[in-house]
């Protein structure tokens, strides 16, 4: 267990509360009792808080990572889930620190229109509120129950849809605009917050960097191109320290938590609606992107650091601003730093291939898109804003939309004053080597985040997956960041065993597959997967020659510019990312520098997996405690395919050759079953490149394949999917 309900050590005082940690978590922490004050005081380290969020979908990630946090030594971890019952199995499963709140959930039930008695407001079930946007997540594995028939119809018929239904704010997002809230009461309480997705990696404990190079600054947060409108951060990272309170920052997140509840106060009375509407629209749209909170924490900010509330509209993006307020809203630059050595690894010093380069002060626009690159012991730029103290100190108390909803409690100080000076605060983007993110601009390639010593204190997967997270389940997994057994004890006996069914046999090839593009990888992902069909084993995702940083190609084609390069994102004629639509090309592949304790003589690459392949695929770092075919390593390192053989049977140019071999793999007693990628398989292969020739070859497979549990076969049939779309090649 993480917690042992003890009282916790703070800087050498002993931090007692009216009731032990266990008695307050695993619960509703809003009602009937305000249970913040008694578990920041129980949880909190010398007056720190590290504040996590997490639903079913991201359980195992977020287990991931407050057991890496563990081994750094910070326990000082509070969990907000979104709803009882995955509280509940938290407890009973590795007893993570987690609560959950009722705050918001009167704003998910259906009022009755015009006062009609048969509105039922809500559908008994076992889960609450059942209406799409309404309900809570549900375990892996499990589906949704059905409402009643005649429920759902009244529901239909009688009622007004509930707040959250109408502003499209599923559980997930109510849960990230708790998270600011009570980030706001927490720093009412006087303490720290580190506030992290839980698709964060930690590489090196962030503390001593986050307590000293950064004390002038009372909040750090993530650059991210991504996000709108104008101040480009990021909705899942923040560190406040040392914030006034009542003081400007402060006050932007008790701003948030106030438009959230002003917002869905003034429903139904008050509807907001997106001021575009797309050509054709029969309803106009509700402006859903109020309740999603990185938009509202960019729209906050803009409007504490310009002094004025705008409106906001989905198709303006960026708020239309007088000139001084957008010379108010520019991020200044502080420059130059340098970066700590723990953060330059000796094989890279000197190098430019790994990071953007330093940008003086106001030479480039905040959120310009350029990769231009630098050796990673060059100084950077620091980019911050100063935050005007519009309020006076007697303004200090706890706003009327907040206490209206949460009992006041006394802050608890640690020496600090609620009428301090009132001296301007700042908010500063940390550092790439602070925070590494593809969200980031200059964008930071990923190329060096499975390096040892790590290139970065953390990592953000954002940006890293498509469309769900397993991409950064298999980063985490490749680089020996994946801890599988505390992820086992959290997610139950269904998953363990899923985990050991999965490693007893696999299917690999034998040498680099020379593949450079995720169209010349498809049709070998689709002939190892069907192997693994066949014969019952998982396939092992080939490792490849990364290939070049990607190369402009001259002339007007630029957006059909070739990705040849796993590592690198493909660049247009001036030497930017291509774009696909508002977004840039991603790099399609990790990085593998190691396979354990094993240093590979230079970095290979693995495709990003597909959503449904984390499971149904293994990563080459799995084999490292398998039993191995002799010279297993030698042989799968090696830069060419191996010579043309007399065996014309493995020549997989047909469905035959295919099942032969997979059924002979079935009896074969070895762990690791090897496929040569011969000369001739490189031609012959690419029958499997159309997807109608790989469907027919599948079903015939899954005639004799091996039965495999619920939960994989899931996984199998997902991935199986994703590969006859060819979904990594349409997106990276």
């Amino acid at each position: 267990p993480v917690w042992h309900g003890k009282s916790v050590q703070a800087g050498g005082d002993t931090m007692q509360g009216s009731a032990s940690a266990d008695s307050l978590l695993w619960q509703d922490m809003h009602a009937p009792h305000d249970l913040l004050p008694q578990l920041a005081s129980h949880l909190h380290w010398q007056g720190e808080i590290i504040l996590l969020n997490t639903n079913w979908g991201m359980l195992d990630l977020v287990a991931n990572l407050i057991a890496t946090l563990r081994e750094f030594g910070h326990q000082h971890v509070l969990l907000l889930v979104d709803n009882q019952a995955l509280a509940e199995h938290a407890k009973a499963h590795g007893r993570l620190p987690c609560v959950w709140s009722s705050m918001l959930d009167k704003y998910t039930r259906a009022a009755p229109i015009l006062g009609d008695n048969r509105c039922p407001g809500t559908c008994e079930s076992n889960f609450p509120e059942q209406l799409a946007f309404n309900r809570a997540s549900v375990i892996q594995g499990r589906r949704q129950p059905r409402m009643n028939a005649s429920c759902r119809r009244a529901l239909e018929m009688y009622c007004e849809p509930s707040a959250m239904s109408f502003y499209r704010c599923d559980s997930v997002r109510r849960m990230w605009l708790l998270r600011y809230h009570y980030t706001a009461r927490l720093i009412r309480l006087g303490y720290n917050v580190l506030l992290l997705d839980a698709d964060t990696a930690i590489l090196a404990d962030p503390y001593p960097y986050l307590r000293s190079s950064f004390a002038e600054y009372q909040a750090l947060c993530a650059h991210d191109h991504t996000a709108w409108p104008q101040m480009k951060v990021n909705g899942g990272t923040w560190y406040v320290h040392n914030a006034q309170v009542g003081g400007p920052v402060h006050r932007l997140f008790e701003d948030f938590s106030e438009r959230i509840i002003s917002l869905l106060e003034a429903y139904p009375a008050v509807k907001r609606y997106d001021m575009w509407q797309p050509s054709g629209a029969k309803a106009l749209r509700p402006a859903q992107f109020l309740l999603f909170d990185q938009v509202l924490i960019n729209s906050v900010l803009l409007d504490a650091v310009t002094g004025t509330k705008h409106a906001l509209n989905s198709t303006e993006k960026d708020v239309q601003l007088s000139a001084v307020e957008a010379r108010r809203a520019s991020w200044q630059r502080s420059c130059c730093f340098a970066t700590p050595q723990l953060f330059i690894p000796a094989s890279t010093r000197g190098r430019s291939e790994l990071q953007p380069r330093a940008v003086d002060a106001g030479a480039v626009a905040d959120g310009a898109a350029e990769i231009n690159l630098r050796p990673m012991d060059a100084p950077y730029s620091l980019r911050y804003l100063k935050l005007r103290d519009l309020s006076d100190c007697a303004a200090t108390g706890v706003s009327k939309a907040t206490a209206a909803r949460v009992s006041p409690a006394k802050p608890a100080g640690h020496g600090r004053s609620r009428c301090a000076s009132r001296a301007p605060e700042r908010v500063a983007k940390m550092p790439a080597w602070l925070l590494s993110s593809e969200a980031d601009s200059p964008m930071p390639s990923a190329s060096a985040w499975g390096e040892r010593p790590p290139s970065a204190a953390m990592v953000h997967f954002v940006c890293s997956a498509w469309p769900g997270s397993d991409g950064r389940r298999a980063a985490l997994r490749l680089w020996g960041l994946w801890r599988q057994a505390d992820v086992d004890a959290v997610m139950g006996e269904q998953v363990a065993k899923l985990q050991q069914e999965r490693t007893h046999r696999f299917v690999a090839f034998s040498s680099l597959v020379p593949a450079l593009s995720p169209a010349e990888l498809t049709p070998y992902l689709r002939l190892i997967s069907l192997l693994g069909l066949i014969s019952g084993r998982t396939p092992v995702l080939p490792l490849m020659p990364c290939g070049p940083p990607a190369t402009a190609q001259a002339g007007p084609s630029r957006k059909t510019t070739q990705i040849r390069s796993w590592a690198w994102p493909a660049l247009d004629a001036n030497g930017e990312p291509i774009r696909i639509g508002e977004g840039r090309r991603r790099p399609c592949g990790w990085v593998l520098h190691r396979i354990g304790a094993r240093r590979l003589p230079r970095p290979l690459c693995v495709q990003r997996p597909l959503e449904g392949c984390f499971h149904a695929f293994a990563l080459p770092t799995e084999l490292e405690h398998a039993r191995l075919p002799a010279d297993f390593w030698n042989q799968t390192l090696s830069d060419s395919p191996t010579e043309a053989s007399s065996d014309r049977s493995m020549s997989l140019a047909d469905a035959a050759a295919i099942l032969r071999l997979g059924v002979k793999m079935r009896s074969d007693a070895t762990q690791v079953a090897t496929v040569p990628v011969l000369a001739q398989q490189v031609s012959s292969v690419r029958a499997l490149q159309d997807a109608h020739e790989f469907l027919r070859v599948q079903r015939e497979a899954l005639r004799g394949s091996p039965r495999r549990s619920a939960l994989l076969a899931e996984a199998w049939s997902k991935c199986q999917r994703m590969l006859v779309n060819n979904m990594c090649a349409a997106t990276c």
